[in-house]
Formats: C-alpha cells, sequence, structure tokens
C-alpha cells in the first residue's frame, strides 16, 4: 500500500492511497473459497460447485463486501503511518477501480489540533462556603409543614385553602361519563386540581350541602369526547376541613419517616450540606470553563463545529423556545455557532488533559452510571438495565460524560482557588434556588 499526503492546510488533510490489485484479488478469492465450501445450488454437491459458478453468483456482492474492508483497513494503517488522528470519520473519493488496475481513492478529513499547555494555576475560581444556620433548617421546616399539612374538620363555610371531602358524578347530555366519579374525595380548594371552575364554585359550601356545577371542560382537554363539552356535576359535601400546621416535634417527623424531630434536623442540615456542595461545584465548573474558554485560542475543526450546531440548533427547533423566540434567526444562528464552538474547543481540551494525565473510565464507574439511569425510571430499573446490557454501544455513550467529570474534578484541584463565605441568602439571590423541599429519609426509595 502507498500512501501521499496531497493537502496540508491548517487542519484539513488529504491522502492518496493506492492498494495493489493482487491484495484485491487474493482477499475476494479468499471469500470466495469459503463460500465454495459451504453454499448449495442446485446440480452440485456441498462444498463441489465450481469456482466459476460461484464467481458468477456471488463474486460482485463479495468484492463489495473486500472494498469495504480494504478502505477501513487502509484507512487506519494510513492514519497510523502518517500519525494523523482524525478529527471526524473521513470523506472516501474512490480515484481508480477497475479490472486489472490498482484500487486507489482519496481521504479528506480534519485532525484533532495541538492542544497548547495550561498553567492552572493562573486560572482562578471562587469556591462558596454555605454554613447552615439553625434559622435555615426552621425554614426547611416551615416548608415540610406546608407539604405535611394536616387537616381538621370544622363546621363552618369553605373557603379558599380549605379541603372539602366530597361525592360527585359527572353527567354529558345527562349520562355520567368515565373518569367523571368520585366519592370521599378530599380536594383542596384553590389547588387547582379539578377543571377551572369546579372549585370556585364550592367556596362558601357547609357540610350537607349539594350543589349542580355547570362546567365546560377546556378545549385543549386531553380527552377529544370531553374538550371543550358542556357538562354538570352533581356534588354532595361531606365535610369541611380546615389547614393546621404540624407541630414540629417528633409526631411529625414520624409522618415524614424519622423516628425523632433532632434526626429530621440532622438529615436536613446534610440535605442542605449537599445541595450547596453540588451547586458550588457547577458553579466553580462554569468558571473554569469560561476562563479556560477565554484563555484559549487554538484552531479547531470545522466538520465538529459543523456536527455540534447542527445538534444544538436541531434541539433548539424542538423546543418551545423557538416559537417563541425574540431575535432574527441570523442573530440565534450566530449566537449558537459561537456556542458549538466553545463546546468543541472545551472538548478537545478536556479529552486532551484525559490523555495526558492518564484519567480513565472503568467498567465500575460505568456501571454505577448505568444504574443511577435506571433510577430514573422507578418501577423500570431492571428493564433499563436489560437495555444497557443488551446494548453496550449504549452504555459506552455514558462514559463520556463521566469523563468530563472526572477531568473536572482534576482541574479543580489544580487551579487556584478562592473561599468566599456566603449566606444561604446569596443562593436565593443568584439561582433562585431555595432550601431542599425533599428530605432523604429512610422510607425514601432514591
Amino acid at each position: 500500500m502507498k500512501v501521499n499526503v496531497a493537502k496540508s492546510d491548517k487542519l484539513k488533510r488529504e491522502l492518496n492511497v493506492v492498494v495493489p490489485f493482487k491484495a484485491i484479488t487474493t482477499e475476494k478469492q479468499k471469500k470466495l473459497k469459503d463460500i465454495a465450501k459451504k453454499v448449495k445450488l442446485d446440480g452440485f454437491r456441498p462444498g463441489k460447485v465450481p469456482m466459476s459458478v460461484v464467481e458468477k453468483n456471488y463474486g460482485e456482492s463479495v468484492m463489495a463486501e473486500v472494498l469495504e474492508t480494504v478502505v477501513q483497513d487502509s484507512t487506519r494503517e494510513a492514519m497510523t503511518q502518517q500519525g494523523f488522528r482524525p478529527a471526524m470519520r473521513p470523506k472516501v473519493d474512490v480515484k481508480t477501480f477497475e479490472e486489472g488496475k490498482d484500487f486507489e481513492f482519496s481521504l479528506e478529513f480534519e485532525v484533532l489540533p495541538e492542544v497548547p499547555d495550561v498553567d492552572f494555576k493562573k486560572i482562578k475560581v471562587e469556591e462558596w462556603k454555605t454554613d447552615v444556620t439553625d434559622e435555615d433548617i426552621a425554614e426547611g421546616l416551615g416548608r415540610l409543614g406546608e407539604q405535611f399539612k394536616q387537616y381538621e374538620k370544622v363546621d363552618r363555610a369553605a373557603k379558599n385553602g380549605d379541603a372539602v371531602i366530597i361525592d360527585f358524578v359527572g353527567k354529558k347530555d345527562g349520562v355520567p361519563f368515565p373518569g367523571g366519579t368520585g366519592n370521599g374525595t378530599q380536594l383542596v380548594l384553590g389547588s387547582n386540581q379539578f377543571i377551572p371552575g369546579f372549585e370556585e364554585k364550592l367556596v362558601g359550601v357547609k357540610a350537607g350541602d349539594k350543589r349542580d356545577l355547570d362546567l365546560t371542560f377546556p378545549k385543549e382537554y386531553h380527552s377529544k369526547d370531553l374538550a371543550g363539552k358542556a357538562t354538570v356535576f352533581e356534588v354532595t359535601v361531606q365535610e369541611v376541613r380546615e389547614a393546621t400546621a404540624g407541630k414540629q416535634d417528633d409526631s411529625f417527623a414520624k409522618q415524614i419517616g424519622f423516628e425523632t424531630i433532632d434526626k429530621l434536623k440532622d438529615a436536613l442540615k446534610r440535605q442542605f450540606e449537599d445541595d450547596y456542595s453540588g451547586l458550588t461545584r457547577t458553579r466553580m465548573k462554569k468558571d473554569l470553563f469560561d476562563a479556560l474558554d477565554e484563555t484559549l485560542t487554538f484552531e479547531i475543526p470545522e466538520s465538529m463545529v459543523e456536527g455540534e450546531f447542527s445538534a444544538i440548533w436541531e434541539q433548539f427547533q424542538k423546543s418551545p423556545e423557538f416559537a417563541e423566540k425574540k431575535k432574527s434567526e441570523a442573530e440565534l444562528k450566530k449566537e449558537y455557532q459561537r456556542m458549538a464552538e466553545r463546546r468543541v474547543r472545551l472538548g478537545i481540551l478536556l479529552a486532551s488533559i484525559g490523555e495526558k494525565q492518564k484519567i480513565e473510565v472503568d467498567q465500575g464507574e460505568l456501571r454505577q452510571a448505568v444504574i443511577e439511569q435506571a433510577r430514573q425510571y422507578p418501577g423500570q430499573e431492571r428493564q433499563v438495565v436489560d437495555f444497557y446490557q443488551k446494548n453496550p454501544q449504549m452504555a459506552e455513550s455514558l462514559r463520556g460524560p463521566i469523563l468530563e467529570e472526572k477531568v473536572v474534578d482534576y482541574l479543580l484541584g489544580n487551579v487556584t482557588k478562592k473561599t468566599k463565605n456566603v449566606p444561604v441568602s446569596a443562593w436565593h439571590d443568584q439561582h433562585d434556588h431555595g432550601a431542599p423541599g425533599h428530605v432523604h429519609g429512610p422510607d425514601c426509595n432514591h
């Protein structure tokens, strides 16, 4: 095989590859002989089919298979021989393929750039530290109290925020419709659980009241049989209940799955600390990427940028924001082009650092990533795990994000960090992020 560099312009390369005709025919004959040993054709005993007949029946398809294999193997060998690392799959252009002549084709591609060394100590990021106070815990308990409200029976008219216990039957054209009946249902007025108008018409009812509610289902309602249709709900009120703030005691803690209020407070504190630790890392990662993006200016492959831009733009076109866009398409494309360039440059940098520092993803980490994916589908965990086991390439797709996070950990351990103590309110201001609304207790399944 002969390899000639026909073009070398910045990151763009073109190679001319020549494979001897003899190598092609040798491989073809080898495959035809393998077929002749196994093929069954009418009029011939197995293994006794003449090569001329095998050639006539299978020669064309075998040649196509041989050429595909030759291109793949020759491309790999040519890249190794020239020391090139292609950024994307090369474009193959067959130049010469005739009986008795050498097989000649060209490869057009871009190579990955040389990544300059970075003095990470010159990169500065701010590390926020947050001490969780008793006041923060109290605020968290207050939010949990709102989530786990208790309702007590009262003898008065219902108002917004109260719960009513009702029996109801929904009818269309005088006939009950499927899914429109309930008995002993607790409904919090103002929660918007039912269709518009239902809860509003129950404000002021008392236990024992009966109401006929004339309501029209929204036009966009998911059931076509009911969308935009006039209906009547016959409602009987059993009880009116008033919300009471749960006492922050051991009894309240047990409702959430904790033995005592102190253990609930400890869990809240740990949850706060974990949340803010994660937010701190996310903030530092963004600062790190911003600093690297401003510092590094090495050239990047156009083909990679085009591929990244296409993926970003396609995703944006499918999003609700696309229909509500306030900028022109040209302006948006310019912004997303810049985003694509940033992603490609940072991706190449992180891969380069990972390679230089021998940072790798082992099978244990991949298995853990699969488990994390499965946990996102409660009740279907086994099916998700089976899917990844049957599709190893999908499991491999999880390797990239894991490697990125490991490289980021390495970088954050080598940049210059300035610690800043901030109160919880600082996170509220910057991220609209409040205290955790969910506490991971002993009965929690995630």
